[in-house]
Formats: C-alpha cells, sequence, structure tokens
C-alpha cells in the first residue's frame, strides 16, 4: 500500500498552484473591471481610459522586470535586454493617443524609433549572446506565458477586433464600434497580463539557478587564473 501514501512535496505543490491560480484570478478580475469602469463612464473604452493606463503601467512594469533579470542572469543579458526595450517599443506605442494631444500626430514613431534602432544595434553587436540568450530563454516556463501573451496582442486581438465582423452581428456603426473596442483592448490587456506573468515566472527561474552559473563562472576563471 506504500502507493497509495501521500507525498508531503505533492501536497505542497498542489496547493502553491492552486494558491497562483486563485491570485492570478484575481488579478485579472481587477483587471478587466476597468473595461466595465471605462465603459459605464466613458461608454467606450477610450484611448485615454482604464484599460488604456493598465495596458501602458503592465508594459512599463514589465519591461522594468525584464531589465532587472538581465542583470541577475549575466548569460542572457543581451537578449533579455533587447526583450525589455521591445516591450518600452510597445508601451510608447500604446501612448499614441497622448504624443498626439501632446505633440503632433504621429509623434510617438520618434519616440519609439531611437529605442528600436538602438535595440536592433545592440542586438546586431552582440550577436552571438543574444542567439543563446533567446535559445534559453524559449526553453523557460516564462517563455510560454510570453508567446502566449504576444500572440493574444499582436494576432488574436487584432483579428477577433476586426470591425468587420462586430458590423455584421450588430448591424449598427456605433454599437459596433463600442463592441470592437471594448473586445479588441481587453484582449490586448489580456495579453499584457500574460506577459507581466511572464517576467515574474522568468525572474523566479532566474533567480533560482543564478548561484549555481554565477559558481561555474567563478570555477572557470579560477581555473582559467591557475593557469
Amino acid at each position: 500500500m506504500a502507493g497509495c501514501e501521500l507525498r508531503r512535496e505533492d501536497v505542497r505543490a498542489i496547493a502553491w498552484s492552486a494558491v497562483h491560480f486563485i491570485v492570478a484570478s484575481l488579478f485579472v478580475l481587477l483587471m478587466v473591471s476597468l473595461v466595465y469602469a471605462d465603459m459605464r463612464l466613458f461608454q467606450n473604452v477610450k484611448e485615454n481610459g482604464f484599460v488604456e493606463t493598465a495596458q501602458i503601467t503592465l508594459l512599463g512594469i514589465s519591461s522594468i522586470l525584464f531589465w532587472y533579470i538581465s542583470g541577475v542572469s549575466l548569460p542572457n543579458r543581451v537578449a533579455i535586454r533587447c526583450l525589455s526595450l521591445f516591450l518600452v517599443c510597445m508601451a510608447l506605442r500604446e501612448m499614441d493617443a497622448w504624443f498626439d494631444e501632446t505633440f503632433f500626430h504621429g509623434s510617438w514613431k520618434i519616440a519609439v524609433i531611437p529605442v528600436a534602432i538602438g535595440c536592433v544595434i545592440y542586438g546586431i553587436r552582440n550577436l552571438g549572446d543574444l542567439v543563446s540568450g533567446v535559445a534559453d530563454f524559449v526553453r523557460s516556463k516564462g517563455y510560454i506565458l510570453l508567446f502566449v501573451g504576444m500572440l493574444c496582442v499582436l494576432v488574436f486581438s487584432r483579428l477577433v477586433g476586426s470591425k468587420t465582423i462586430w458590423v455584421f452581428i450588430f448591424d449598427d456603426e456605433i454599437l459596433s464600434r463600442a463592441v470592437k473596442n471594448a473586445v479588441e483592448e481587453s484582449m490586448e490587456l489580456f495579453g499584457y497580463i500574460l506577459i507581466f506573468f511572464s517576467g515574474i515566472r522568468y525572474a523566479v527561474e532566474v533567480n533560482t539557478r543564478a548561484p549555481c552559473r554565477i559558481g561555474r563562472s567563478a570555477g572557470s576563471s579560477g581555473g582559467s587564473s591557475a593557469l
């Protein structure tokens, strides 16, 4: 009957999984309530409303988080820094309404271009480290969340948020536009939540294995100096 015994490690793992699910669900509930707030106050998901602010905030925090990770995970520094800068570009793109009102239409591109060019140059100059860092990241559990989040933001939200779909369903220009905006921005927000969770998950992974890597690096350098 030994196979019927409960192992404490298994119970702990399941319990922690349940706790993570509950916390993540509460966080998603909080974020989705912002959609309701926008619709309640503005009758639409506006570009300068609660949802848009939450999207920019999540992208900013995620970018900072990945930049922090790049300082801990030295072998992956180039790849993770490029990812952080890419998220900065996405955040600036989400701020297009603010740039349009403050400066002129399309001025967000002036802010994005230097960051994007700097990211590309940095990646090309460290191409070997970039490729190895990306390869390491795609093997991590954090990458799965990032993959789904990016798919949600860049592909699914655009397809589901197609104006043609909602005009066909409602046959009303004003109503279809409001529903389109709510659906598209909600899906984007969920994607950014997944990207944020990806940063947290990868930070945990990196912090867990960082001492081992540092130890190996120190051992290697010590051996070289001995020679």
